[in-house]
This record gives C-alpha cells, sequence and structure tokens, in this order.
C-alpha cells in the first residue's frame, strides 16, 4: 500500500473563520451559493496583494503522490487571470473520495500542505458553492 500524504496540521471547517490558525494563517471559508449543477461543488480562492502561492488541493487518501489542484495560484496570477473570480467546480463524489488540504508556497517557495480539512467531506453540501479568503499569512 502506498504512504497516506502527510499535513502539518489537521483542523475542521469550523476553524476556517478568519481567525489565527496554526502556522499563523487567517483564511475564511464561507457559503455564497448553489451551484448550477447539484452533483457538483465549487470553490472560489481570494488572496491578498503580495501573497504567495496558496491552494486548495485534493489528495487520494493512501497515494502522497496522486493528487489534484482544484483551485490554487498567488496573487499576481489571480489578478491577471480573473482566476479568483472564476468558480471552480469538481464532482462531490470525487471531491468526497478525497483527503482536502489548504496548502501555500513556504520557504524557498516549496509548496507545503499545512491544513487538512478533516470534516471538509461530511461538512460541506453538495450542490454548494464557497469562497476561501486567505487574509494572513
Amino acid at each position: 500500500m502506498s504512504e497516506a500524504p502527510s499535513f502539518t496540521y489537521e483542523i475542521r471547517v469550523a476553524r476556517l473563520n478568519g481567525q489565527d490558525l496554526p502556522d499563523g494563517d487567517q483564511i475564511k471559508l464561507e457559503y455564497v451559493g448553489l451551484t448550477v449543477n447539484p452533483s457538483e461543488i465549487e470553490f472560489e480562492l481570494v488572496l491578498q496583494k503580495g501573497m504567495w502561492w496558496k491552494g486548495l488541493v485534493l489528495f487520494e487518501q493512501y497515494k502522497s503522490n496522486a493528487w489534484q489542484e482544484v483551485v490554487a495560484g498567488d496573487y499576481n496570477d489571480l489578478q491577471k487571470s480573473s482566476y479568483a473570480k472564476k468558480d471552480v467546480s469538481i464532482s462531490y463524489q470525487d471531491f468526497t473520495d478525497k483527503f482536502s488540504c489548504l496548502s501555500k508556497a513556504k520557504g524557498a517557495g516549496v509548496h507545503t500542505n499545512i491544513y487538512h480539512i478533516a470534516d471538509a467531506a461530511s461538512t460541506l453540501a453538495r450542490g454548494s458553492k464557497y469562497r476561501i479568503t486567505w487574509f494572513k499569512d
């Protein structure tokens, strides 16, 4: 069997309320409405000026090298492409079959899996849109 992915911290959805998280981040996850397709879930990423790469990444439960960026980028990428304003949809089944992780670039720009959202699959609803606002890192 392959090795499970590693994460720095395990948190719950309720911790994504804009208050300080263990690595010093302030992140808010909020419901913004319904999707067009009820079998999907949608995400939007909002970053503050000058932020390095951030993202919502899904991992196969027992394969640390099998992952998918759902929505990701740095402030400059998002501004150039209006990517932060675009809804990114994925199959709800695909979402619930995987580990959800908020990742960020740390020292030397290395992408690091910081926050495993342990209850994402059981808390975030099918057919819903969510906004992830990263206020501070």
